[in-house]
């Protein structure tokens, strides 16, 4: 069976055509570069020769044709913008840190899924003088690992209950999160938080009786630990005494600025001297810091600063010693 009755036969003339139809030299898609002017472009946008009436190779040019004819655009594009694009400013500081924050937050929700949580919840009044409240999730992963991930800070007007309660419902609503869903709260020993009738922990339950609560554990252990270091006497006393020492320490502005004076130059001549070790976070105590009873670990680290400053702060204690006889020889 011949395929002719398939397949139209073309003619050795129509195929002639085609070739020469369709032969391209590579000079003709190589089209030269047309000289540009930038004085005789128009100014008014209104007017100008819209750029993509322009040949591919010649658009470039164009552009930069018309931004070297414009003085302010020549002078930010060419000049300004290059020295500036620094990524310095407050503004776009604060966009890429809430691009980065979202974009963790969506992973965190993600990640909970339709899963059970519960939230762990501290406020406190920042630099600015404004109150903020933390919010913490912690949940079980589908590798059965307990999860704790902070999820944000909300600001409220105010630490009542009914604010609180506010702020949560609508950190819970931004994120498609749902009070239903939670199975636990965890929160310090503040009235206005564990109250039996009007605090927070009373008005999640009254939307979500599941949602249990837990008093934080690091607030019950510091609170045990304060009551029976009080209990003793010798641990009190040395307490006492070093609340004394830090007392008399940050009593003025010129002994703040001495011991930080001394302990910086101790810090730098053992470096010098191979005495201490350097590294990130290593000898950034310059300043005596005073203990709470409320805050975990306080205790700990005011020792600790104590130890190690116990050279400048001995420093401190005979300037003040010798500003007390140079006082009475003066009297």
């Amino acid at each position: 069976m011949s395929l002719d009755k398939y397949f139209k036969r073309k003619s050795f003339e129509d195929e002639e055509s085609i070739k020469a139809s369709s032969h391209v030299t590579p000079s003709s898609l190589k089209k030269s570069h047309i000289e540009i002017n930038p004085d005789t472009l128009l100014a008014d946008p209104g007017l100008r020769r819209p750029i993509y009436e322009y040949h591919i190779n010649d658009r470039d040019a164009i552009r930069r044709a018309y931004l070297q004819k414009e003085i302010m655009i020549k002078r930010v594009t060419f000049s300004e913008a290059p020295r500036h694009n620094k990524l310095t400013s407050p503004d776009i500081q604060k966009d890429i840190t809430q691009a980065a924050a979202e974009e963790i937050t969506n992973v965190i929700i993600k990640d909970l899924g339709d899963s059970l949580f519960s939230i762990l919840i501290d406020e406190s009044c920042d630099i600015s003088i404004k109150e903020q409240m933390v919010v913490v999730l912690r949940y079980v992963d589908n590798n059965g690992h307990i999860i704790e991930h902070f999820l944000g800070i909300q600001h409220v007007r105010d630490t009542t209950a009914s604010s609180l309660k506010a702020a949560i419902e609508a950190l819970f609503s931004k994120h498609g999160l749902n009070i239903s869903r939670l199975c636990g709260q965890g929160y310090d020993g503040a009235n206005n938080i564990r109250g039996e009738f009007n605090g927070l922990k009373a008005l999640i339950l009254n939307s979500n009786p599941s949602a249990y609560y837990v008093h934080c554990f690091a607030h019950k252990l510091q609170s045990t630990l304060v009551a029976v270091t009080k209990k003793h006497n010798e641990v009190g006393d040395v307490f006492n005494f070093i609340s004394s020492i830090i007392n008399i320490v940050r009593a003025s502005c010129k002994r703040m600025e001495v011991i930080t004076e001394k302990q910086y130059a101790r810090i730098i001549e053992g470096l010098e001297n191979g005495e201490i070790a350097s590294g990130r976070g290593l000898n950034q105590e310059t300043s005596l810091r005073r203990y709470g009873d409320t805050r975990w670990g306080s205790h700990y680290v005011t020792i600790i600063r104590l130890l190690a400053m116990f050279s400048s702060v001995l420093d401190v204690f005979e300037i003040i010693r010798e500003d007390g006889m140079n006082s009475e020889q003066r009297t």
